[in-house]
């Protein structure tokens, strides 16, 4: 349709970690490469939750006497709490770093570290036979001396040993010599192909710094593309609890300097869920205990507006170039809904605010849940909605989160078809 933009979906999951993700993307191949990237991510994941497991069970098998178990259900126990902690700490830890990309440390400096070849020492033979040696003179007994003849077949067995030896010193040191000679054939090939694996690894470096300077210039110079790659190594560079997913999609528009942020929120699945360990002593056994579903959705629901005001705080702390007076963010989680089992990409957190509004708040103190809410509320009065707001319903036990409208972008509707969908603005 003229004046409308295709993009392309791609639909992926995980059977083993329950994870469903819809990526986007405005052609094919950025599709099947960030759908790529993410089934390698979740292998990943898969594999640490695999050796996870696999650990959990060998030090439950291995704790054979109570004191041990004891340790270990104490050991658990902390990490639980280490990891409940981490999860009430999103927000905080996000401002407390610099969110500003640090160009040089894009820059792969790794040295080439495969030694330089050397060349072996050259093989020595032995002297070459004299003649006037000792072992080659005619050994003469009294008998010898006196009879001619006798005499000189002593003197042509001294000469017959002394052509032998010059025949095998002649044909051995010819051995050693082809020897040498091959063996430095092999160190001269060796040095150059390591000469040109130095100077490939050289070459490979100062063209990815090249590039990396060349996404600078993009960047500095406010060009879309180079904004866009510049946010999304920032977020990238983000860290969060082991298992939340890093995915998401930029749309930045010049006109009104406005990101669109498309993030992928992880489901309530991938908090933990092991409150402790105890230790049942009457028993001598160990018992998990799991967080309380009240505790979960609480928790759930304060994660999901921190990763929201973290990843707004981190684009506007990082725009140096003042390139973005406007962000929209949209949070999206994958679940299975439990009333009819199908797979489901809702849009649960939507808010839009303005760098000026967001600048004046004191993150380090605000409640997440009411700094978003106010700052939706502040978005509505500033922004005409481009579409209907909507309740997502509760599912699986989860908080309704009420949406909040993009500003400044008309709604996508998807159609899907087997492997890639198209949509349209």
């Amino acid at each position: 349709m003229e004046g409308q933009a295709l993009i392309w979906e791609k639909r992926i999951s995980h059977p083993g970690l329950k994870m469903f993700r819809i990526i986007r993307g405005r052609d094919p191949a950025t599709v099947e490469l960030m759908a790529n990237l993410q089934l390698q991510r979740w292998e990943e994941r898969w594999a640490k939750v695999e050796l996870a497991n696999s650990k959990r069970r060998k030090e439950e098998e291995s704790a054979k006497v109570s004191f041990q178990k004891k340790e270990l259900a104490l050991l658990r126990t902390r990490e639980a709490e280490r990891q409940q902690k981490a999860l009430e700490q999103i927000l905080r830890d996000g401002i407390e770093v610099d969110s500003v990309l640090d160009w040089e440390k894009l820059k792969d400096r790794s040295g080439f570290s495969e030694p330089q070849p050397t060349g072996k020492l050259p093989i020595v033979g032995t002297p070459e036979p004299r003649q006037d040696a000792i072992e080659f003179q005619p050994v003469l007994n009294l008998l010898d001396r006196l009879i001619p003849s006798r005499r000189s077949r002593r003197a042509a067995e001294a000469e017959h040993r002394f052509l032998n030896a010059k025949h095998e010193w002649t044909v051995k040191n010819q051995q050693i010599r082809d020897a040498n000679a091959k063996q430095q054939v092999e160190y001269e090939a060796s040095l150059r192909h390591w000469i040109a694996k130095r100077t490939l690894h050289a070459t490979t470096l100062a063209g990815q710094h090249a590039e990396v300077e060349a996404k600078k210039a993009s960047y500095e110079s406010k060009d879309p593309d180079g904004l866009v790659e510049y946010w999304t190594q920032v977020l990238f560079a983000s860290e969060y609890p082991e298992g939340f997913p890093k995915s998401f999609s930029l749309d930045y528009i010049p006109e009104t300097q406005t990101l669109v942020i498309e993030y992928a929120l992880p489901d309530i699945e991938s908090l933990p869920h092991l409150k402790e360990l105890k230790y049942i002593a009457v028993r001598d056994e160990l018992k998990e205990v799991p967080v309380s579903e009240a505790w979960l959705n609480r928790t759930y629901d304060s994660v999901l507006y921190q990763i929201c005001l973290r990843t707004v705080h981190e684009i506007f702390q990082s725009d140096v170039v003042n390139a973005v007076s406007l962000v929209v963010f949209n949070g999206w989680v994958n679940y299975v809904d439990k009333a009819n089992g199908q797979e489901v990409n809702a849009c649960v957190l939507s808010i839009q605010t303005t760098k000026d509004e967001f600048s004046k708040l004191n993150l380090a103190q605000v409640e997440p849940k009411a700094c978003f809410r106010s700052l939706r509320r502040l978005g509505e009065q500033t922004c005409k909605p481009q579409r209907r707001e909507a309740d997502i319903a509760t599912q699986q036990g989860r908080q309704t989160v009420r949406t909040v409208p993009r500003c400044g972008v008309h709604a996508r509707r998807f159609l899907q078809s087997r492997g890639y969908g198209l949509a349209r603005f």
